[in-house]
């Protein structure tokens, strides 16, 4: 089992945890086709494809790293810290455990959140800040005992 952050935008991580059935999700203009049945070179040449046709300088690689976390490091039984906040907060909105494997979820644009994972939901309640957590991007894996330490703290707090 691993432990990972995700930071997205607060009207998604809202809606994530709407309904009957909690999911979260990633998403990006561009990449509007179920990400997990793409081979890797197809995956290769969606992101040379989204470079070779941005107006703007982004990060495609690592848009890329997230993805394939997201589809192939992230496992059922996995948990995730859903937060939101600027490029140096990260204020926690929800502990969950990952239910499923990644699936797509047909829709008209990135904003409809097409890349999903339903999720159980361990706690959820108002958002508070992890000033620790404040260097996470999208998905990032804590991976070393100061980290999960860190975890360990917040999750004990919570519940």
């Amino acid at each position: 089992m691993n432990i990972y952050l995700m930071k997205t935008f607060q009207e998604w991580a809202e809606r994530f945890m709407e309904g009957d059935q909690p999911y979260v999700a990633i998403d990006e203009p561009g990449v509007g086709v179920d990400y997990g049945q793409l081979t890797d070179a197809k995956k290769i040449s969606l992101f040379k494809q989204l470079e070779k046709d941005s107006t703007t300088n982004r990060r495609w690689g690592l848009i890329r790293t997230f993805f394939d976390r997201f589809y192939d490091d992230v496992v059922p039984g996995d948990i995730l810290v859903l937060g939101t906040g600027q490029v140096s907060k990260f204020k926690v909105r929800a502990i969950v455990r990952i239910k499923d494997n990644a699936y797509y979820e047909e829709g008209a644009s990135s904003e409809d959140s097409r890349h999903r994972r339903h999720v159980e939901i361990l706690w959820q309640g108002e958002p508070f800040l992890v000033k620790e957590w404040g260097w996470a991007r999208r998905i990032e894996v804590l991976d070393t005992k100061e980290r999960l330490k860190e975890f360990i703290k917040v999750y004990t707090d919570v519940v």
